[in-house]
């Protein structure tokens, strides 16, 4: 007789299912948000502190020093989330995804990052 064993899904499996949609969705904001700065001229909020974007003098160079930075965090980060969701299900890239894609995630956050601080000392502060 065919039975389905609900208990062989681990509750690590659905972590990651969360964590990967959560990456998506930030990756997907991120990239509106880059939109959005551009066409509007306004800085987001969710990028930097109110504090930091107060003291904002020239919106314009801040959204230009940070905007390319922000593109490929977001673009990254929503593939990476794509692709983790994909191998969640399907076991299709192996753990050798795991590892380049969380390296690519982590270098990319890093010099995102840094572009984000070097935009907000020279423009922000």
């Amino acid at each position: 007789m065919f039975q389905i064993h609900f208990d062989s899904i681990s509750t690590n499996f659905e972590v990651y299912h969360i964590f990967y949609v959560v990456l998506a969705v930030l990756g997907i904001y991120l990239i509106y948000s880059v939109r959005n700065m551009k066409k509007k001229g306004e800085i987001s909020a969710f990028i930097i502190s109110l504090e930091d974007l107060e003291k904002c003098r020239n919106k314009k160079g801040f959204i230009n020093e940070t905007a390319n930075s922000m593109l490929v965090f977001g673009i990254i980060t929503l593939l990476y989330g794509i692709f983790g969701i994909a191998n969640s299900f399907l076991s299709a890239f192996g753990w050798g995804y795991e590892v380049l894609g969380i390296s690519a995630f982590l270098i990319v956050y890093g010099w995102f990052s840094k572009e984000l601080r070097k935009g907000i000392q020279k423009y922000c502060k």
